[in-house]
């Protein structure tokens, strides 16, 4: 394991409390999660991947990694993925299927309750993130993290319950997400700001600069020969499927989440998974 909130410790913890739980309706200290640097309890997460650009399937990879190093599993409530809507790319989807549900299941989340793909059933996907949104109260926050472009993310605010709002927060690093709406991705995020106001908004730095495509797939060889056969999956992910020198920039908001640190880089990320 080698840390305290080392992947193995909180497997075996989670199970142990699933089971105080139903025995005695009461769960150990040891079994909540460690809090995030961010004030939230439940992260949704809104990926594309599924055309222009391929990083969000080495991204995705990597942030569930970043999650699960920390016993965050049960943090994370929803991701829809190939959400860039309108135009696609039929092999890049099944790479970003990989990417999220395939790198989820090596690391213990509960694939069929967290995850959507956007292009098989969008409606679906909107709902599912209503229906986390709606949960949202002042002790049960909502933290959603704009990955992609922002047209999953405003037809689930539009539906949703405005009075849970003031409980949500969105966060994004990027303009292309933030501003992309050609086709049917007709929603971006001035749209959302100026249509939900009570929606929380935190802009963090570009993470491009720390964790795109500078230094190349190098940086992450010393994972395909961990001991860890999901960082395993992880290396084969970024540097074999997704083939864009590495970049993992969209992961750099699920490492602020965890560690408040917004210029994450491949030497941090390093020290932080192994």
């Amino acid at each position: 394991m080698g840390k305290v909130f080392g992947r193995t410790w909180h497997v075996a913890a989670a199970a142990a409390a699933v089971f105080t739980l139903l025995a005695t309706g009461a769960a150990p200290a040891q079994a909540a999660a460690p809090t995030l640097n961010y004030p939230c309890e439940r992260i949704a997460v809104s990926s594309d991947g599924n055309y222009h650009d391929r990083d969000d399937i080495g991204a995705s990879a990597m942030a569930l990694a970043l999650l699960a190093e920390k016993g965050q599993q049960s943090r994370l409530v929803h991701w829809d993925y190939n959400s860039h809507l309108g135009s696609s790319n039929a092999s890049w989807e099944q790479d970003m299927v990989t990417a999220t549900e395939g790198t989820a299941a090596q690391f213990g989340y509960d694939v069929g309750v967290i995850f959507r793909n956007s292009q098989t059933d969008l409606g679906r996907a909107v709902n599912h993130l209503k229906n986390k949104i709606d949960a949202s109260t002042a002790s049960n926050r909502l933290c959603l993290v704009g990955a992609g472009p922002m047209g999953v993310v405003y037809r689930a605010l539009d539906v949703s319950n405005p009075a849970q709002h003031p409980y949500v927060t969105l966060i994004s690093h990027s303009d292309w997400n933030n501003n992309h709406d050609d086709e049917d991705n007709i929603f971006n995020l001035a749209d959302i700001r100026r249509d939900f106001p009570q929606v929380r908004y935190t802009r963090i730095q570009d993470q491009n600069a720390g964790l795109g495509t500078t230094g190349g797939e190098a940086r992450w060889s010393w994972m395909s020969t961990s001991s860890d056969p999901g960082l395993r999956y992880v290396h084969n992910v970024v540097n074999n499927i997704m083939n864009k020198s590495g970049d993992v920039s969209d992961a750099g908001m699920i490492y602020y989440l965890i560690t408040g640190d917004d210029a994450g880089n491949a030497t941090k990320l390093r020290n932080f998974l192994q």
